[in-house]
């Protein structure tokens, strides 16, 4: 095996190992309800190394947004306005409402260009 290449490896062999450790510490802290662990666990399911899977992570950003998580409203409306679903622009309006409502500051500046 040529140099770089054994280099190549050697770094997606690590990269694999830290994903899978972010995973095992997001599952831990989104089980004693900590909300940006719970959102960050739902988008490693999108990343090579975990159960990749875009379904998954849309349920998991669904789920919740019901508890009131306003990360989880902010993120379903990114889903809703260019990936993970079916494209929904109302949608996804309703969701980044929702979390500036919830006094999420990124929905605030993304809904700050949007007529309410």
């Amino acid at each position: 095996m040529h140099y770089s290449n054994l280099v190549i490896a050697i770094i997606k062999e690590l990269e694999l190992k830290l994903i899978k450790k972010r995973h095992l510490n997001y599952k831990i802290a989104a089980e004693k309800d900590h909300k940006m662990a719970q959102n960050n666990l739902a988008f490693l399911y999108k990343i090579e190394g975990t159960e990749k899977s875009l379904k998954k992570t849309f349920i998991g950003i669904k789920m919740q947004q019901k508890n009131g998580n306003e990360i989880a409203q902010y993120n379903l409306g990114i889903c809703y306005q260019n990936e993970g679903v079916k494209k929904d622009e109302t949608q996804a309006f309703e969701y980044y409402k929702r979390s500036a409502e919830n006094e999420y500051v990124n929905a605030q500046f993304h809904l700050g260009g949007k007529r309410i």
